[in-house]
C-alpha cells in the first residue's frame, strides 16, 4: 500500500469516526438518568478499603432513608431531624412507622438514679437495661441478677461479594434444547396455525391478538398457544389494550381495509386446521355480534347475515368509521390427546365481536379506542356454561371479582302459565363493576370504562360531567337529585335500588341457584330531599353524586383453611352541592361522581373447638345376633338397645341354670 492509500484510507477511518460520533447508530446504549456525586467528599482511598459489612445493624429507625445529616420528612426517630421539626411532625400526626423497639431487661432497680443503661452490645443487638415498674406484679417478675450468657436469638451478617457460596445461587441455568414438537397434535402452549384472509390471498401462520407490551398501547401481537388462556390470570375476563388513531387519514386507512384488526369481516374469515399438518381447515363460527352505545353502555344484538360488513368510512368533518371492532372473544373446543405429549387437537373455533361507531376528536386530539381480546378453552364435550369462572372454591379468593348478576325469571314460563316462573342469575361476565371514565376522564356507562370489584379490596371510581352554568341551573330547577346518576346507569339503578342485583354468597355461588345469591340492599333512595339553587353563588345542593357499596365478609372452616364469603351488602347514596366557579371565565364545568365498593370484615367470635361426635356408650350390635329370632326391628335393619340387653340378659340366665343343675 503505497503512502498516498495509506493517508487516504486513514483519512475515511477518521471521516467515519466523526460521523458515528455525530450520528450514533440506532442500537447505541441508551443514557439513563443518574445522581450527581460530589467528588469533593469522596475519599482517594475509598474505592480500595472494604467496608461492606461496616454498616450498624443495630438501628430500630427504618424510615431515615436519606443520607447521613439530612432529616427525611415525616420520621420522627431521624436523629438529623431538629427537635423542633419533629414536634411539629408529631402535633400533626404524621410520624412514620419507626421500626420495632430496641429490646430491653426489666431489672429490679427502681431505687436507682438511672432508668435506662445501654449493656454491652455487638453487631447484631442493642440491648437496653430498663428499671421495673414499682408495682407488685412487675416487681414478682422483673430481674434481680443475670448470669445468662445468651443475647437472643440472631442473624449473624452475611458477606457480599463472590464468597462463600454466593455466586452458587445466581447460576444460570443449563441452555436446554426444545422438545421436537409434533406436526399431528398441539402440544400445550404450541402456537396454533390460522389461515387468516389477506389483500393477496390467504395467509397461514400462526395465530397472534393485539396486546399491550409495556404499556397500555396496541403495540405488539401476542401469540395464542394451545390451551393457554388469554389472560392467563384468572382475575380478569379479558385482555386489553389501547389503539391510538392520530390522524383522520389513519382512520379512514383502517376503516376502509377490510383484513384490519379493526374489521369485523376479517375474524369472520378465520380458518384453523385441527393440527399443525392438517390440511383441513375449520371455518370459525361467528357466535354472535353486537353493537355497543358508547353514552350508554347498552349493547344490541345484531345478525350476523346482514350486519357481516367492513366498516364504513365517513370522511367528514368528524372523520368516523361504523361497525369497528372494539372487542374479540373467541372459544376453542378441543379433543383430548392420547399420551403427556400429545395435548390434542382443535375441534371447532367461534369468535363473539362487539362493534362500535368511533369519530376522531375535534382539534389535533387523537382517537384512542379501548379493545379487549380473550381467549377460552372448553373440552369438546362440556356445555358453554362450563366457561363461567368462579372466584373461589368455596370461599372467595382475595381480588377475585365478586360474583354479581340480575335476578331473572323464565320468559317463556311466565307468559305461559300463571304459576311462578322459575329464576336464576344471569351473571355479569366481569363480576361486581363501578361505573368508570374514559380516557379523558368523561362518565361512560360503557363496560370497558367499568372498573371491577376484586374481593377484599376497596376500589373508588370517579368520573366527570361537564355543564355549562345554564345547565347546571337548568339540571337544578328540574328536582331531581339522581338525574346524572340515572343518565350513567341506565336500568341497572332500577335494578340496584329495587333489590334485584344480587351478590354470590361464596366464590363458587351456582347461577341456577337463586338460594345461594343475596339481594343488595339501598339506603338513601330515592332521594327525600329536595334540589335547591341558589343564584347569588351559582350552587345546587343536595345532589346524588354517587354510591358506597359496603360489602360485609366473614369468614368460616377450619383455622388452618379459612374460607371467605359475603354476609350482606347495601349501597348507600351520597349527596353533596355542585357550585359553578365564575371567577374562572370558563363556559364549561366540570363536575365530579363518586363510586365505590368497600369491604367490612364482621367481628366474629374466636374460632371454637371442634369435636368429634361422640361414640355410643354401647357398642352397636348387628340386627342378626339372634338370628333365627327376629324381630320387626331387626327386619327394618336395626335392632333396638333395650330387647338386644333383655334378650342377652335371658341367654345369660338360663345359661346358668343349666350350669347349676
Amino acid at each position: 500500500m503505497s503512502k498516498a492509500t495509506k493517508l487516504l484510507f486513514y483519512s475515511w477511518l477518521l471521516k467515519l469516526a466523526l460521523l458515528l460520533h455525530q450520528h450514533p447508530p440506532a442500537y447505541a446504549a441508551a443514557s439513563y438518568a443518574t445522581y450527581p456525586i460530589d467528588w469533593a467528599a469522596i475519599e482517594a482511598d475509598a474505592s480500595s478499603s472494604s467496608d461492606s459489612n461496616s454498616t450498624s445493624l443495630t438501628s430500630s429507625c427504618m424510615c431515615a432513608l436519606l443520607n447521613s445529616g439530612t432529616c427525611t420528612p415525616n420520621c420522627c426517630c431521624d436523629p438529623a431531624c431538629p427537635a423542633a421539626v419533629v414536634a411539629g411532625f408529631r402535633a400533626a400526626s404524621s410520624c412514620l412507622p419507626e421500626g420495632p423497639p430496641p429490646e430491653q431487661l426489666a431489672y429490679c432497680t427502681p431505687e436507682e438514679p438511672f432508668a435506662k443503661v445501654n449493656l454491652p452490645s455487638g453487631d447484631f443487638y442493642h440491648i437496653q437495661k430498663a428499671a421495673a415498674d414499682a408495682d407488685f406484679w412487675t416487681q414478682l417478675l422483673c430481674i434481680q441478677a443475670d448470669r445468662n450468657p445468651s443475647l437472643g436469638m440472631y442473624y449473624p451478617d452475611p458477606p457480599a461479594g463472590d464468597v462463600g457460596t454466593n455466586a452458587q445461587y445466581a447460576t444460570c441455568p443449563a441452555k436446554q434444547t426444545p422438545a421436537m414438537l409434533s406436526s399431528n397434535s398441539y402440544s400445550y402452549n404450541q402456537a396454533i396455525t390460522v389461515s387468516a384472509p389477506a389483500a393477496s390471498g390467504r395467509v397461514r401462520g400462526p395465530f397472534s391478538l393485539p396486546a399491550g407490551a409495556l404499556s397500555a398501547e396496541c403495540s405488539s401481537m401476542a401469540q395464542v398457544g394451545f390451551m393457554a388462556r388469554m389472560p392467563a390470570s384468572l382475575k380478569a375476563q379479558s385482555s386489553s389494550c389501547q389503539r391510538t388513531i392520530r390522524t383522520a387519514a389513519a382512520l379512514s386507512a383502517l376503516c376502509s381495509n377490510r383484513y384490519s384488526p379493526l374489521s369485523p369481516t376479517y375474524y369472520a374469515g378465520l380458518q384453523f386446521p385441527a393440527t399443525p399438518a392438517s390440511t383441513t381447515l375449520k371455518a370459525i363460527n361467528l357466535t354472535s355480534m353486537q353493537i355497543l352505545d358508547p353514552a350508554t353502555g347498552a349493547l344490541t344484538a345484531l345478525d350476523p347475515a346482514t350486519a357481516l360488513v367492513a366498516p364504513n368510512a365517513a370522511n367528514g368533518p368528524p372523520a368516523a368509521c361504523t361497525g369497528v371492532v372494539l372487542e374479540a372473544h373467541f372459544v376453542f373446543r378441543y379433543t383430548a390427546g392420547s399420551s403427556d405429549s400429545d395435548s390434542g387437537a382443535l375441534s371447532s373455533a367461534g369468535v363473539s365481536l362487539v362493534l362500535g361507531n368511533v369519530s376522531m376528536p375535534a382539534g389535533s386530539v387523537p382517537l384512542v379506542l379501548d379493545t379487549a381480546f380473550s381467549v377460552s378453552w372448553i373440552n369438546s364435550s362440556a356445555p358453554v356454561s362450563a366457561l363461567q369462572p368462579f372466584s373461589g372454591a368455596p370461599g372467595y379468593l382475595p381480588g377475585f371479582p365478586v360474583l354479581a348478576g340480575v335476578l331473572a325469571a323464565d320468559p317463556v314460563a311466565a307468559s305461559s302459565s300463571a304459576a311462578a316462573a322459575p329464576k336464576a342469575v344471569s351473571r355479569l361476565t366481569g363480576g361486581l363493576q363501578l361505573p368508570g371514565a374514559t380516557a379523558a376522564g368523561r362518565c361512560s356507562g360503557s363496560s370497558s370504562s367499568a372498573v371491577g370489584v376484586g374481593f377484599g379490596y376497596n376500589t373508588t371510581s370517579s368520573c366527570r360531567i361537564a355543564m355549562t352554568l345554564a345547565q347546571l341551573r337548568a339540571f337544578c330547577t328540574a328536582n331531581e337529585p339522581a338525574a346524572k346518576v340515572t343518565e350513567l346507569l341506565a336500568e341497572w339503578l332500577d335494578e340496584l335500588t329495587t333489590q334485584q342485583v344480587v351478590l354470590g354468597i361464596w366464590g363458587n355461588a351456582d347461577a341456577t341457584r337463586p338460594s345461594q345469591w343475596l339481594p343488595v340492599q339501598s339506603s338513601g333512595w330515592p332521594a327525600a330531599t329536595d334540589l335547591e339553587w341558589s343564584e347569588a353563588t351559582a350552587t345546587c345542593s343536595n345532589v346524588i353524586t354517587g354510591f358506597d357499596i359496603n360489602i360485609v365478609t366473614g369468614i368460616a372452616f377450619a383455622s388452618g383453611n379459612l374460607q371467605s364469603k359475603v354476609l350482606y351488602a347495601q349501597v348507600c347514596f351520597s349527596v353533596g352541592s355542585w357550585s359553578f366557579n365564575q371567577m374562572a371565565g370558563q363556559t364549561l364545568q366540570n363536575f365530579p361522581l363518586q363510586f365505590t365498593a368497600s369491604f367490612v370484615p364482621k367481628q366474629q367470635q374466636p374460632p371454637a373447638l371442634s369435636l368429634k361426635p361422640a361414640p355410643p356408650l354401647f357398642a352397636p350390635l348387628p340386627p342378626d345376633l339372634f338370628y333365627p329370632f327376629l324381630t320387626s326391628a331387626a327386619e327394618r335393619g336395626g335392632q333396638p338397645l333395650g330387647v338386644l340387653v333383655l334378650l342377652a340378659a335371658s341367654v345369660a340366665l338360663q345359661l346358668l341354670f343349666v350350669d347349676r343343675v
